[in-house]
């Protein structure tokens, strides 16, 4: 009897024991899970990593980012750049050890229009383990050096009550019976009106003008047409003779938009039946003339036409002597009913998301 009783005392005396280790096992878990997550959130707050946009560069299909650090605490492993055009935004993740004080120059690629850069760190807060901060600095543009920044601008006329050329200084000269008119436009204070009869702006043919169609170009301009039928209507043109020119019009029977061009004895007059800016509402129209890959490509207030021009018999060259001219050609002849305004050529076939956001940065 009494072995039974130390035998029962001794299991009572185990059992205890073992609810006491376990109990001890849970203790310290959740004391451990504690000191964690207090170290966890202490090595986040005491990150101090902060980085300043020194530079954008806006390259073709690229933009270039010169970001310092600045003196803090932190592991930096990379950097979140937050690329915006006005309307929408991109996130590119760098990977980036850059040392306290430390610059450099990181390459995104990108294809648009630059409105801001924002950059933030991605450090590690616990070993092995990565955050992404917040935004620290951000760069941002003027809508006109937005405008300057697009690699291939060559010319720029506002027409906000001059002809001035906001790029390389080929003014317009304004020519016809009747001078065009200064009338309120679609951007800045003013756009330029054409009676449809005899008047235009004469820009010359001056350097880079002169070259224009030497390789890809790109035209781009707010339109609105007048109350008539357009009948071959240009709003650009760049004429040398019957046998060598490029322009931008109405066709002669549908008001749907038209690029012509004739050089050497081959020539091409493409309509877009389902382009018709000519209903006397402001419009943004661009004519994306891409010779190395024998395209031409239309849009209107960012959507791109139907079908494509096709340029495979013209050369890469399809530059000509006669001078930049809007509203009609430098002769007088085809003349457009309407006003125009942010005229803008380029030197180069702009992306489908650099007319959009050409768009939507004034519309």
């Amino acid at each position: 009897m009494e072995n039974k009783k130390g035998m029962s005392a001794i299991i009572t005396v185990v059992i205890i024991i073992g609810i006491g280790i376990i109990m001890a096992g849970v203790i310290w878990y959740a004391i451990n899970d504690i000191i964690e997550n207090q170290a966890e959130d202490i090595s986040i707050e005491s990150t101090t990593i902060d980085m300043e946009v020194q530079k954008v560069m806006v390259e073709t299909g690229s933009v270039k980012v010169k970001v310092k650090r600045i003196a803090g605490e932190g592991n930096l492993t990379g950097i979140k750049f937050i690329v915006s055009n006005g309307v929408d935004s991109e996130i590119f993740i760098v990977n980036s050890s850059l040392v306290e004080l430390g610059e450099d120059t990181f390459t995104i690629s990108y294809s648009g229009l630059v409105k801001s850069v924002e950059v933030a760190p991605i450090f590690e807060f616990k070993k092995g383990e990565i955050a992404g901060g917040r935004p620290v600095d951000k760069l941002e543009f003027s809508d006109k050096n937005i405008v300057k920044n697009i690699p291939g601008l060559v010319s720029w006329w506002k027409f906000d009550g001059n002809t001035k050329d906001e790029v390389e200084g080929n003014n317009g000269v304004l020519e016809g019976t009747t001078l065009p008119i200064y009338l309120e436009g679609k951007v800045g204070s003013d756009s330029i009106e054409f009676d449809g009869v005899d008047n235009r702006v004469d820009c010359g043919n001056d350097a880079p003008l002169d070259n224009l169609g030497d390789g890809d170009f790109s035209i781009a301009f707010w339109m609105k047409s007048g109350a008539s039928i357009q009948n071959n209507g240009l709003m650009f043109a760049k004429v040398q003779s019957l046998f060598n020119y490029f322009s931008i019009g109405s066709d002669g029977s549908a008001n749907r938009l038209e690029a012509k061009i004739g050089k050497s004895g081959v020539y091409l007059n493409k309509e877009w039946s389902d382009l018709t800016p000519f209903d006397q509402n402001w419009h943004y129209v661009v004519v994306v003339f891409n010779l190395t890959n024998d395209i031409l490509r239309a849009y209107v207030d960012g959507i791109e036409g139907s079908t494509t021009g096709d340029l495979s018999s013209y050369p890469n060259d399809i530059s000509n002597s006669g001078s930049v001219s809007w509203g009609a050609t430098q002769g007088g002849y085809y003349d457009y009913l309407g006003s125009i305004d942010e005229v803008m050529i380029f030197n180069r076939s702009l992306s489908e998301n650099e007319v959009k956001g050409l768009y939507n940065l004034n519309k």
